[in-house]
């Protein structure tokens, strides 16, 4: 073999090494791709998370928890309502949807996520004492759910659809200023137990979601 021939033999090699590499590599990068937007589907809830899905939660005892909306509460404007949305359940798009709903009617949606446990029923709302009025104007709109209270501050409400849940009523429906029943059995904040605020697993923001 002649030098010029050698040379050629190891300029083939080399350019078949390189191949091999950008081959391996581009399969590597694309199987990396993939994972991270699974896991970002996951992270949004756009894809059900194959944990915490072994234990159901019941849902709150109406005798216990059911918070009073204050005296001489009436529904409030939409856009002074904050509220996150999480799914329990294995249903993959379920909180985006109903975020998209609240949106529309200018609703501010802090997040979106997955809850810890699956809640049977239709879900609950959580709020603090200063969101009780907020919440009960979104309970127009979740019938069977119930408004539980914990020790926020603030007025954000926490939506938890259950397995029962179906779909967001007309949010059109629901008038400024009107009056809310005081359910039967629930108890006045002053005489609840609160709760301290519970942090589920969500992510912190989700840009379209689940």
């Amino acid at each position: 073999m002649t030098d010029s021939d050698y040379v050629r033999a190891r300029a083939r090699r080399r350019r078949h090494l390189h191949q091999r590499q950008t081959v391996i590599f581009g399969v590597l990068l694309l199987a990396l791709l993939g994972v991270l937007l699974v896991a970002w589907l996951m992270w949004f809830g756009v894809l059900p998370t194959p944990f915490a899905r072994d234990f159901n939660s019941p849902p709150p005892d109406e005798s216990t928890t059911l918070a009073c909306p204050p005296d001489g509460a009436v529904t409030v404007p939409y856009s002074e309502i904050t509220a996150s949305v999480y799914n329990s359940t294995n249903r993959a798009g379920l909180a985006g949807g109903v975020a998209q709903s609240l949106t529309s009617v200018g609703i501010v949606v802090n997040q979106t996520g997955n809850w810890d446990e699956l809640v049977l029923g239709p879900g609950f709302m959580r709020t603090g004492v200063n969101g009780l009025e907020e919440a009960y104007t979104l309970l127009q709109s979740f019938p069977g759910m119930m408004v539980t209270k914990d020790a926020r501050e603030d007025a954000l409400v926490d939506i938890v659809l259950g397995s029962d849940f179906q779909s967001v009523g007309d949010l059109t429906a629901v008038g400024v200023g009107v009056p809310i029943p005081v359910p039967p059995s629930c108890l006045p904040a002053s005489e609840q137990t609160t709760a301290p605020a519970e942090t589920p697993t969500a992510p912190p923001a989700e840009a379209s979601q689940p």
